[in-house]
């Protein structure tokens, strides 16, 4: 996964991948985390990523909100999404 600043207190995720052998362990949930809290170490308050329409359910548990309409990208649907880093999020979704 790549992190970078778009601008002053917005950050973009860009090609996350989870190798398929090591899929459904939490693993991209963590690496998603991880982002997000480093992004908040930077002084991020929002996050933006496009992701996969067939991906979306993942996205929305950890907080993604789509935006915008979908669009093609090497052969995929894809559509914006973004994550307010000012929110406190609790363990395992169970208050919000």
């Amino acid at each position: 996964a790549r992190l970078f600043e778009l601008a002053q207190s917005c950050f973009k995720i860009d090609f996350t991948a989870v190798k398929k052998d090591y899929r459904r362990q939490r693993i991209g949930e963590l690496v998603m985390r991880a982002l997000a809290d480093k992004a908040v170490s930077l002084g991020g308050k929002s996050i933006i990523l496009e992701a996969p329409v067939d991906l979306l359910p993942f996205f929305e548990r950890e907080d993604y909100a789509p935006y915008g309409g979908e669009f093609d990208k090497d052969g995929r649907k894809y559509t914006m999404m973004k994550k307010d880093l000012t929110k406190i999020r609790f363990c395992c979704g169970c208050a919000k």
